[in-house]
This record gives C-alpha cells, structure tokens and sequence, in this order.
C-alpha cells in the first residue's frame, strides 16, 4: 500500500489554505450579526446626536479654558472605572 508523503512546506501550505477557507467562513457566518450591531450602533448615534453634539462642546470649551485633566488624572479615573465596572459583573 502506497502512502502519501507530505514535505513540511507542502504540508504548511495545505494547512494554510485550509485555515483562511475556515476564517472566511467563520466571517461570512458572522456578517448578519455584525451588520445588525453596526445599524444598532448608527441607530443609537443618529437619535442621540444632539446631546452628543452639546457634550462634545462642553468637553472642547473646559479644555480651552483648560480645565481638562491632566494625562495621569485621566489615566487614573479610567481605571478606577474598569475597576467598578469588573466588581458588578
């Protein structure tokens, strides 16, 4: 009985193409779902634009008038965030 031997770049290529045939499937069978979360997304940034708009102007005056945090401030209140939003989960 005969058996196929493979070389190692044969054997590379053939398991590279497979991967990239099951990673486009993996995101054609993904695509429906994405497509609904970035309509969700738009949908949510189109009915609330204005008070997005409004707080986008606050937020550019205080750091005119630099009233702004400080990279470390920033830094640190985001991490306190993480950490109340990691203990309620």
């Amino acid at each position: 009985m005969a058996t196929l031997e493979l070389s190692r770049e044969s054997h590379r290529q053939c398991w590279l193409t497979c991967r990239r045939h099951f990673a486009l499937n993996e995101v054609v069978n993904r695509l429906p779902g994405l497509n609904d979360s970035s309509r969700q997304v738009s949908d949510w940034l189109y009915r609330n634009r204005e008070a997005i708009n409004d707080r986008l102007d606050v937020s550019f005056a205080q750091a005119e008038r630099c009233e702004s945090y400080s990279p470390e401030e920033a830094l640190k209140m985001l991490s306190e965030r993480r950490l109340a939003r990691a203990s309620l989960a």
